[in-house]
């Protein structure tokens, strides 16, 4: 967007040449700006950024310890993410995710869901685990990581 820079720009510089008052208010204005900027730089640039590669390793690391080494299937509900970076560590940890067949474990990681509600999802890791199941499931454990990823555990419930 540099058209609104040069017309701002433009505008500092016809103030500038117009006598000592405009050189004083033009370098104030300019300052300001510059000040408010650098403010907004230093706080993006100490944002964490979530999700990373280090937290996926870490949630997919928990996940392993969850699922006890036994099979597991894994969802992931997230509107800009895909779950190919937590399979990327489970295939290279040798981690028993199955993506084939439906185990008796489903784990969920919702990331920036303000309400993860996956129970009845249509995501297809999701309904075919439910419907292996004919919708009886039960949640065992939900975990909360950054305030922002929460995972969840399902089993098949026990008649």
């Amino acid at each position: 967007m540099p058209i609104p820079a040069f017309i701002f720009g433009g505008v500092l510089a016809g103030v500038w040449h117009k006598n000592k008052f405009g050189k004083v208010v033009s370098i104030f204005v300019a300052l300001g700006l510059f000040s408010l900027s650098f403010k907004g730089s230093v706080k993006i640039a100490k944002q964490i950024i979530v999700p990373n590669a280090e937290s996926t390793r870490e949630i997919t690391t928990f996940i392993a310890e969850k699922a006890g080494k036994e099979p597991f299937n894994f969802a992931l509900l997230s509107g800009n993410n895909y779950d190919s970076a937590y399979r990327y560590f489970f295939d290279l940890g040798n981690l028993p995710a199955e993506y084939s067949q439906v185990t008796q474990q489903l784990f969920v990681v919702c990331e920036g869901e303000e309400v993860c509600q996956p129970e009845g999802n249509p995501k297809w890791e999701i309904a075919v685990f439910d419907s292996a199941y004919d919708g009886k499931l039960k949640r065992v454990g939900q975990w909360q990581f950054y305030n922002y990823i929460q995972v969840i555990q399902f089993k098949p419930q026990e008649i």
